[in-house]
């Protein structure tokens, strides 16, 4: 960030300069935790903290999808290939052969990456508890939501899923519609034509927003990021290889994972299927 598009010279008010300054800068600066503004955000932080609701609402961090078709995946197989391994072996592929994952292949994927790995009880309140992922969240919040679009699974034809994490399931939210997919995304180069699954990440920002104010915006980006490189690793691990996305128009996106867009979003993504090994790019 360059600081001083947003300092003051003698002739720009403080309003000016923020209106003529890129919004990535904007987006920083009004997310800052600074110590003028950061008392009154760590009030509200402890009021979360000690709140019923709150800590109730903690307990509900998934969406459940009633009354839909549910594919349960299964365990996941043990890897075979230890972390330090999987570590060297991840790679970007960006050409995929076309056949297809199953859902086993899936499990040893999803599981391991997103699935609640840990429940814990609330001392106070003993008919809640608390579900945990193997990925980090801020205060234990995760608004992050996962829709693994099959495009190629074996005995599943293409559709739009959301993946619970507390039964390590797919729910089967509608056919997908392949043009729309292709129209969602920005110069794939037909990546989308030979992999066999895109899982897109979406945010549900209110989960985080309530304690942590427009901070709750990275904090949902930087979680993103922890799910789908957890993804990269496990799908390493299991020999599949896995692609990182960002190019798609949100909107378009939102509408085929039926989210609005401002309550939940789209904010990454990532390929799976089987590489050409000739297209995979070689580790540094």
């Amino acid at each position: 960030m360059n600081p001083r598009k947003i300092s003051l010279d003698g002739s720009t008010t403080v309003a000016e300069a923020r209106a003529s300054a890129p919004l990535l800068e904007l987006f920083h600066e009004n997310t800052k935790y600074t110590r003028s503004r950061y008392p009154a955000q760590a009030l509200t932080i402890a009021r979360e903290l000690t709140s019923r609701a709150a800590i109730e609402a903690l307990s509900r961090n998934f969406k459940v999808y009633r009354f839909v078709e549910r594919r349960a995946l299964g365990p996941p197989a043990e890897p075979a290939m230890p972390l330090g391994a999987a570590l060297r072996a991840r790679v970007s592929t960006r050409e995929f052969t076309g056949a297809p994952l199953s859902l086993a292949d899936l499990a040893s994927v999803l599981v391991p990456a997103l699935a609640c790995n840990r429940r814990a009880a609330v001392r106070h309140l003993p008919s809640v508890e608390l579900r945990f992922r193997s990925y980090p969240s801020a205060g234990g919040e995760f608004p992050v939501e996962v829709y693994p679009i099959l495009l190629r699974v074996a005995e599943v034809p293409p559709c739009v899923t959301h993946f619970d994490p507390r039964g390590g399931a797919l729910d089967v939210l509608q056919p997908l519609d392949s043009a729309a997919l292709e129209q969602a995304l920005i110069a794939d180069s037909g990546i989308s034509r030979a992999a066999a699954a895109l899982l897109v990440f979406t945010a549900v920002f209110e989960r985080s927003s309530v304690k942590y104010g427009d901070r709750a915006y990275r904090l949902a980006l930087l979680e993103a990021g922890h799910a789908a490189q957890n993804v990269c690793l496990t799908a390493a691990a299991a020999g599949i290889a896995s692609l990182a996305w960002g190019g798609f128009f949100d909107d378009a996106l939102n509408r085929l994972l039926g989210v609005d867009g401002l309550v939940e979003a789209a904010v990454h993504a990532v390929f799976l299927g089987h590489a050409r090994e000739a297209a995979r790019e070689k580790p540094a």
